[in-house]
C-alpha cells in the first residue's frame, strides 16, 4: 500500500504537519503554563486555556520557556548536542533543589518498575466485529501519517523513501504492540524531528531510544520521579516549530498561491474537525491537486 504516499501531494503533507504541529502546540500548552489539563475539541482546549490564564503558574512558565532557550540556542551551535536531554535535567534539578513541587510546577512522578507480559487478548466475535470499523480507520490514519512523515524527513544520501517498507515495520509493531496490550504503532513527526535535528541517520537511534526506554521502564521509574511536565512542554513545542516549516510556508505562497490554500485548508481540517475526517480531506485535496495539475495545458503552465 505504499502507492498512498503518491496520493499525498506537498501542500497537502506540509498542511498535515503543519496541523498536526498545532495538535501540539494546544496540547502542551496547560504544562507549560502549569494549569490543569484540557479535554474535548482543539478549540474548545484553546478557550479553557484562555479563560484560565490568570492562573498561570509562573515556576512552570519559567521553567518551560528555559529548556525551550536551552534546545534553541544548543541547535545553533550543533545539532548534536543534546540540548533537550540538558534541559531536562537542569529542569529537574531545580525543582528538586528549590522545592518547586510544593509551589505548584507538576512533576511526572515515580513510574512503576517492571515490564509489561505478553499475552493474546481474549475477544468475543460481538468484540471483533465492533472493533473492525474502528481498526481501519485507525490503520488509514497511522498510514497517512506514516507515509507523510517518511516523505517529509528524507534520508540526507538522497534516497527515496521505501513507504512499503515503513508500513511493514508499523504494522509488526502495531501486532507486537497488542500482545502487550499497548497501542497502534506510527510514525511520529516529533519524535522523528528529534532523532533529525539530533543528527541519528539510522536504525540505530530507534534502537538506542528503545533500549533506553525499556532500561527506564525495568530499573528507572524513580528517575523520572521528579521532572517537570512544563519541561517536557518546552521540548515538545521546539519541536512543533520545527514541524510547521515556515521556510516551505513561504515558498508556496510567493510560488504558488493556490498550493498554499491546499496549505491552509488542510491545516484547518486537521485542527478543527476530528483526526480522520481532516485526514480524508486531505486525501482528497491531494487527487483534487493530482488531477488539476495533470489536466493543465502548456498554456497554462506558461
Amino acid at each position: 500500500l505504499g502507492w498512498i504516499a503518491a496520493l499525498l501531494s506537498v501542500p497537502v503533507t506540509t498542511g498535515f504537519l503543519a496541523g498536526i504541529a498545532i495538535h501540539i502546540i494546544v496540547s502542551q500548552l496547560p504544562g507549560l503554563l502549569g494549569l490543569p489539563a484540557q479535554s474535548g475539541e482543539t478549540l474548545q482546549r484553546v478557550g479553557e486555556i484562555a479563560t484560565n490564564l490568570h492562573l498561570t503558574n509562573p515556576y512552570s512558565l519559567a521553567l518551560g520557556l528555559g529548556v525551550f532557550a536551552i534546545v534553541f540556542l544548543t541547535e545553533r551551535f550543533s545539532a548534536r548536542i543534546p540540548g533537550a536531554l540538558i534541559g531536562l535535567v537542569l529542569a529537574t534539578l531545580a525543582v528538586v533543589v528549590f522545592g518547586l513541587a510544593d509551589r505548584g510546577v507538576a512533576v511526572l512522578g515515580a513510574l512503576p518498575n517492571g515490564l509489561p507480559r505478553a499475552g493474546l487478548p481474549l475477544v468475543r466475535l460481538s468484540d471483533i466485529q465492533a472493533l473492525v470499523p474502528l481498526a481501519l480507520l485507525i490503520a488509514i490514519v497511522v498510514m497517512v501519517q506514516t507515509a507523510a512523515t517518511a516523505r517529509s524527513f528524507v534520508s540526507q544520501q538522497g534516497e527515496a523513501p521505501d513507504v512499503n517498507r515503513d508500513f511493514v515495520g508499523v504494522g509488526a509493531g502495531s501486532i507486537a504492540s497488542g500482545l502487550f496490550a499497548g497501542f497502534p504503532v506510527n510514525a511520529s513527526p516529533p519524535r522523528t524531528a528529534i532523532a533529525a535535528q539530533t543528527g541519528g541517520h539510522s536504525q540505530l537511534a530507534g534502537l538506542f531510544a528503545a533500549a533506553i526506554v525499556l532500561a527506564l521502564g525495568a530499573f528507572g521509574g524513580g528517575l523520572l520521579a521528579n521532572v517537570p511536565q512544563a519541561a517536557l512542554a518546552g521540548v515538545l513545542l521546539f519541536v512543533a516549530r520545527r514541524i510547521l516549516r515556515w521556510q516551505v510556508f513561504a515558498k508556496v505562497y510567493r510560488q504558488a498561491p493556490l498550493e498554499f490554500l491546499l496549505i491552509l485548508i488542510t491545516m484547518a481540517a486537521i485542527v478543527v474537525l476530528p483526526i480522520q475526517i481532516g485526514v480524508a480531506i486531505g486525501i482528497g485535496l491531494s487527487l483534487l491537486h493530482g488531477v488539476w495539475s495533470a489536466t493543465r495545458t502548456p498554456r497554462d503552465c506558461a
